[in-house]
């Protein structure tokens, strides 16, 4: 946007109704994302303001709705650099990296887990292992976490650079992966994973995979496959209640 945003940032964090104390947390958010969109090279401060008045600019090619909707959206961004574009799996893995930032859908997970141990259980009995060796093998077993190694070292890296990152680190899973490399529909995951009772758990979790994959990503990590798994994304998330995205791209559009 043309003109000063220091100043325009300043206007909307300072002059409103919110407590001081309030205002401050938000001016300290406000200022660490800014250091990482510098840091990360999304964007550049110029040295002198330009003739429309701009303080900043973008240094690499973002939609016009980008936003950064979570702490991590930042080191999303650069893990995605360390994707290879062509290779088979990159869109599954750029759905990894959105996925690893996005707050656990605990119940999903948990379910993912037992049907995974479950079936650990009946192989290591088939194959005559014992009950202690059973057991001490069954906890290291969790819910699928594709690219688990790759994004932790990529969030150590990054981590030195953003120490206030320290306390939000990633959190592989496999989700929407898990549904798009099996094809399922919503009533499928359900089913598979006895999910009846937080339906609205994995809805809300897939909404927030929507709004990820339509706002979070640089136009580097926007492949075709990409934009066809955003657009059946959210026909299917319509298809069980439309609502969630109704009103959030309600919102958008106004913003």
């Amino acid at each position: 946007r043309p003109g000063d945003c220091f100043a325009a940032l300043r206007h909307l964090l300072e002059d409103n109704h919110e407590p001081r104390k309030r205002q401050l947390r938000y001016i300290k958010h406000t200022i660490a994302l800014y250091r990482d969109l510098v840091e990360t090279g999304i964007v550049t401060r110029l040295d002198s303001p330009a003739p429309d008045g701009k303080r900043v600019e973008l240094s690499i090619d973002l939609p016009e709705n980008f936003a950064l909707t979570n702490p991590l959206s930042a080191f999303a961004v650069a893990a995605f650099e360390l994707l290879d574009p062509e290779s088979s799996s990159f869109a599954l893995d750029v759905v990894s990296i959105l996925e690893s930032t996005l707050d656990d859908p605990r119940q999903v997970l948990m379910a993912q887990r037992k049907v995974a141990r479950d079936a650990a259980v009946a192989e290591m009995k088939a194959d005559g292992i014992e009950y202690e060796e059973r057991m001490a093998r069954l906890e290291e077993i969790t819910w699928p976490q594709p690219l688990a190694e790759e994004i932790g070292f990529a969030y150590e890296t990054y981590k030195r650079g953003h120490p206030w990152l320290a306390n939000t680190p990633p959190s592989p899973k496999s989700v929407l992966r898990y549904m798009l490399e099996r094809s399922m529909t919503f009533t499928e995951l359900i089913s598979e994973f006895g999910l009846q009772r937080s339906e609205g758990v994995v809805l809300r979790y897939l909404t927030d995979c929507y709004r990820a994959l339509r706002s979070g990503l640089p136009m580097t990590a926007v492949t075709e496959q990409i934009e066809d798994i955003t657009d059946d994304l959210g026909d299917l998330i319509r298809g069980v209640d439309s609502s969630l995205i109704d009103e959030w791209e309600t919102l958008t559009a106004r913003a």
